[in-house]
C-alpha cells in the first residue's frame, strides 16, 4: 500500500488532541465515531482528515491487507498502535476484524506481539473472528502454548466483564469440530488445561463433534502432564461434566482408562462415581479392556 510508515505519527504532530487508549480509561462498547472522539478535537477539518486517512488505511491491498495489518506485520508496533488508538476515536471496530485473503485477521498476526495485542482488545477487536481453519484466538493461543497472550485476554476479560464471554470461545469448535480447549489437551498446554478446568470455564456439553468425546475423554486418551488427576477431578467437579458420558461409540472415560491400563486415572474415575457396569457399542465393559490384573479386579463386574 501507498502508505509511509510515519503516516500516522506525522498526523499527530499536529494540533489534534490525540488521545491515547488503554484500557483503564475506555469502555469497550462506546459508540464508535464522531461522537466518541476526544473533547479536545474542536478542528472539523482536521477531524475529517482523520476519518479521510482512516477510511484509506483500511482499504484492503491485493492480498488483502490493510495498512494495520501491514505495520503489524513488519512489527512496527508504535504505527500500529497509534493507529489502532486512531481508528477508537474516529473510526469503526469493524475495521480491526478485516480479515486478509489468507483469512488472518490483525488479531491473529498479533497473538505473538504482546505490546500491539492489548491495544486491540481494548479498542474492540473481535476475539470470536476465526482463520481459514475456524480458530479463533484460544485455538490459536493452544496451538502455539502463548501463555502471555492467555494472560492479556484473561485480564481483559476480568477488567470487563466478559469471562463469559471468553467461556463460550474457549468451547467453541473450529471447522473440524474441535473445541479449543481440546486443542489445548492435544497440544499438552499446562497452563490451558489447568487454568481452564480448575476455574470451571469447560462447558460440560462440549464436544468433539467427530467422536462426541468430552473433555474428561479427551485428557483421559491424550493429556500428558503431570496435573492430570487434578485436571481430571477438576473437570467432574468444577465443570460439571458427567463422569460417565459417553462419546459416539458408548465409551465412557473408564472405558478409555481401562484399555490404558492407566491405574491412576481409573482409580481417580471410580473415586469421583465412574460405572463400571456400563457396556459401549462392542457390548464391552470396561474390565473387558484392562490387561492389568489389578486393574481388571478393581473393575470386575460384580463389585461395582
Amino acid at each position: 500500500m501507498a502508505y509511509q510508515t510515519s503516516k500516522v505519527d506525522d498526523m499527530k504532530n499536529e494540533d489534534s488532541g490525540f488521545v491515547s487508549l488503554t484500557c483503564d480509561s475506555i469502555e469497550i462498547d462506546n459508540t464508535e465515531g464522531k461522537d466518541a472522539a476526544p473533547e479536545s478535537v474542536k478542528d472539523e477539518e482536521l477531524f475529517n482528515k482523520w476519518r479521510n486517512f482512516l477510511k484509506e488505511a483500511f482499504v484492503p491491498d491485493e492480498d488483502g491487507d490493510t495498512y494495520l495489518i501491514i505495520q503489524i506485520r513488519q512489527k512496527n508496533i508504535q504505527e500500529a498502535k497509534n493507529l489502532i488508538n486512531l481508528n477508537f476515536h474516529f473510526g469503526s471496530k469493524q475495521n480491526l476484524d478485516i480479515r486478509n485473503k489468507r483469512k488472518s485477521s490483525a488479531l491473529h498476526l498479533a497473538l505473538n506481539q504482546h505490546d500491539i495485542l492489548p491495544a486491540l482488545i481494548c479498542a474492540g477487536a473481535d476475539l470470536s473472528v476465526k482463520d481459514s481453519k475456524g480458530h479463533n484466538i484460544f485455538h490459536l493461543i493452544a496451538i502455539t502454548q502463548n501463555t502471555e497472550a492467555l494472560r492479556i485476554i484473561l485480564l481483559f476479560g476480568q477488567k470487563t466483564n466478559q469471562i463469559e464471554k471468553i467461556k463460550e470461545l474457549v468451547n467453541s469448535p473450529n471447522y473440524e469440530g474441535i473445541p479449543a480447549y481440546f486443542l489445548a489437551i492435544r497440544y499438552h498446554y499446562r497452563e490451558m488445561i489447568v487454568y481452564m478446568s480448575a476455574n470451571g470455564f469447560i462447558d460440560k456439553n462440549a464436544k468433539d463433534e467427530k467422536n462426541g468425546n468430552t473433555a474428561l475423554h479427551e485428557v483421559i486418551a491424550l493429556c500428558k502432564i503431570n496435573e492430570r488427576m487434578h485436571v481430571i477431578n477438576s473437570l467432574v467437579k468444577k465443570c460439571n461434566i458427567d463422569v460417565n458420558s459417553l462419546n459416539n461409540c458408548d465409551v465412557t472415560p473408564l472405558h478409555l482408562a481401562a484399555s490404558a491400563n492407566d491405574k491412576e486415572a481409573c482409580a481417580v474415575l471410580l473415586a469421583l462415581g465412574a460405572n463400571c457396569v456400563l457396556k459401549d457399542f462392542h457390548e464391552q465393559f470396561p474390565f473387558s479392556y484392562a490387561t492389568d490384573d489389578e486393574i481388571k479386579e478393581k473393575l470386575r463386574v460384580n463389585p461395582c
